[in-house]
């Protein structure tokens, strides 16, 4: 029977006992050496007993071959005298001879009667030689043993205790037992030349176990449906058990570090791990669900080595945090489940970047979020912690349609992808704390950049022209754009209560600077005809509001921001029209603060049907 196999008999055979022989049968698999109750047998067996038993071909002679052992300390002297086989045995040898006796004695005894009682229970032989074996996996008595042979009693427990608490029944062949199946196969995959010993990676295995148990609920169809992803579950098991080895032996041959060090950052280590394989069952699946015709009509090994290759970049990346530990406290469960997803999407779409032997796309990964870090990391945590990694998601995420603009050296130079200026464009105009004689305070929050970045980044990918120069550079459009129009609604102390609002017309603007590039060219020394629009709506209206009666006084001060909205937008067409000459702008603005004197109103709908005509009669004049 195959270790794989071995271990799910063993899971399926210790959930169905009673409490006592279920720890008896648990803690047998995870012992080095076992020993059955059995009832009928001499409860101090001598070297005698176990060399007639192993002697007789009727009785033991059947069971030479079952461990390693018997097979080279037993076996080739079974013929000669009692005398001359003792003599061939050291004294550990012989005591060991009387271990394996009482042992297989048992699965004789259950061979003959057809079951052995263990309690209130009653085992198979093949239920007591699926103990035995694992028991002896312990002990070395194979010359060679996988990693899965090494730690199967502790994967053993882990699984039952789970079964126990979970009200779902263990099914070997419903999707608990192929989940579990998937991560013994990637664990059975390294073997004893990979060099892991199960010391160095804790209880790694472990939480890989539960991580998918816990997992299956959301993704029940592919587990029951979709070999491809038991399989990418089993590669990523074994990639991530090699990657996670590797770190740790470099962690323990660091010098300087005092024990407690290196078991702190062993623990920080096998946690990473986990976090990423958590995040690798979740994107996946929801990847292939989500595109199916990209994720499941793909060749199986284009799909692994995808997976396994962002899951593995975003491993190095994060554990070899060179940004003052910026990157890792941008990462958490959620983080980095949508990065995973994020970055499955763009290389799905893209499969050449994957199979294409000129292409790093994991060095491509790496470098972009180094890039990020590197470039605005400091100023992104200061909107949280994890707003880098949020970054990195949305620049990966707008990346899909357009990567050939957005990044065109991904080979060579991946951390020049033109978004990333974007991003620090819109995260640095939003990071600055209003000095000097501000009147308009507040900050910015994660909502407000979350907010505003989606917006560009959509804006950008949808027309790209307005940020972009003929060379394909990125251009100072966004970020006159926002320093003007930020910078005027700093001078405002007329209404502006949230940063929300704020937010709400820089988009306003941005429209029209999408539409008009115009609207960011300087007309005067410092004066941008962005920013004296704005200029309408903070300072210039504080002076006029002093001359309204004291009820339209408060309507100005409550106007609600979807009118400030409508005012402006009609405000930047109507400029737009009339030429963005300062003379024309500040016309405008004298026509518009007219309007509302003379007619005492605060109504948008009266203003802007007003203000239409007053420019269209100026244009007809």
């Amino acid at each position: 029977m195959a270790s794989t196999e071995l271990i799910l008999f063993a899971i399926n055979t210790a959930v169905k006992l009673n409490g006592a022989a279920r720890k008896h049968f648990i803690a047998s698999t995870q012992a080095r050496s076992i020993t059955f109750p059995i009832p009928k047998m001499d409860p101090n067996p001598n070297i005698t007993s176990a060399l007639n038993f192993f002697k007789d071909a009727e009785m033991g002679r059947v069971y030479l071959d079952n461990a390693e052992f018997l097979k080279r300390a037993i076996k080739p002297h079974i013929d000669q005298s009692h005398a001359a086989l003792r003599r061939a045995l050291n004294e550990e040898e012989r005591q060991r001879c009387i271990d394996y006796y009482r042992n297989y004695m048992a699965l004789y005894l259950a061979r003959e009667e057809n079951s052995l009682a263990l309690g209130s229970d009653v085992l198979s032989e093949s239920e007591l030689q699926s103990m035995l074996t694992i028991s002896q996996w312990q002990d070395g008595d194979s010359p060679h043993p996988s990693l899965l042979m090494r730690i199967a009693g502790n994967l053993v427990d882990v699984a039952v205790d789970y079964f126990l608490q979970m009200p779902e029944a263990f099914n070997r062949e419903g999707k608990n037992g192929k989940i579990i199946q998937a991560v013994l196969t990637g664990l059975d995959t390294i073997d004893f030349t990979d060099g892991i010993e199960p010391e160095n990676i804790g209880d790694l295995p472990q939480r890989l176990l539960l991580v998918s148990l816990e997992g299956v609920s959301e993704n029940a169809s592919l587990f029951n449906t979709e070999p491809r992803f038991q399989e990418l579950v089993s590669i990523t098991t074994a990639a991530l058990a090699k990657d996670i080895d590797a770190k740790i032996k470099a962690v323990r041959a660091a010098p300087g570090q005092s024990a407690t060090e290196t078991l702190a950052a062993k623990e920080k280590l096998i946690q990473w791990g986990e976090f990423v394989f958590k995040s690798v069952l979740a994107s996946a699946g929801s990847a292939m669900i989500m595109q199916p015709q990209k994720f499941l009509k793909q060749s199986n090994q284009a799909h692994q080595d995808l997976t396994t290759t962002v899951a593995g970049a975003l491993l190095q990346t994060i554990l070899e945090d060179n940004e003052k530990g910026l990157i890792q406290a941008a990462f958490n469960e959620h983080t980095l489940e949508e990065l995973m997803l994020a970055s499955l999407q763009v290389f799905g779409r893209h499969p050449a970047l994957v199979v294409s032997e000129n292409t790093k796309h994991k060095e491509a990964i790496i470098g972009l979020v180094q890039s990020i870090a590197t470039d605005l990391g400091e100023k992104a945590a200061l909107f949280g912690e994890d707003t880098l990694a949020e970054i990195v998601r949305l620049v990966l995420e707008n990346s899909r349609t357009h990567i050939e603009l957005f990044w065109p050296d991904i080979a060579n130079d991946p951390k020049k992808h033109k978004l990333i200026n974007i991003a620090k464009d819109v995260v640095g105009h939003l990071a600055q704390v209003a000095v000097g004689n501000a009147k308009w305070t507040p900050q910015f929050t994660r909502d407000d950049l979350d907010e505003l970045l989606g917006f560009v980044f959509t804006e950008v990918v949808d027309y790209p022209n307005w940020v972009m120069d003929k060379a394909g550079e990125i251009n100072p459009n966004l970020s006159t754009a926002l320093q003007a129009m930020i910078g005027s609604l700093r001078q405002s102390d007329q209404g502006f209560t949230s940063s929300a609002d704020a937010i709400a017309l820089l988009k306003v603007g941005l429209r029209a600077v999408i539409d008009d590039q115009d609207f960011v060219k300087e007309i005067q020394a410092g004066k941008y005809p962005i920013a004296e629009i704005f200029d309408l709506l903070s300072t210039d209206m504080g002076g006029l509001a002093n001359g309204l009666e004291e009820k339209l006084k408060g309507q100005w001060q409550n106007l609600r921001i979807e009118a400030k909205e409508r005012i402006l937008s009609a405000l930047l067409e109507a400029a737009a029209a009339k030429g963005l000459t300062l003379e024309n702008i500040n016309n405008l603005k004298t026509t518009f603060k007219s309007l509302i004197a003379e007619n005492q109103t605060l109504n948008v709908d009266v203003l802007l049907d007003l203000l239409l005509q007053r420019v269209l009669n100026a244009e007809n004049a």
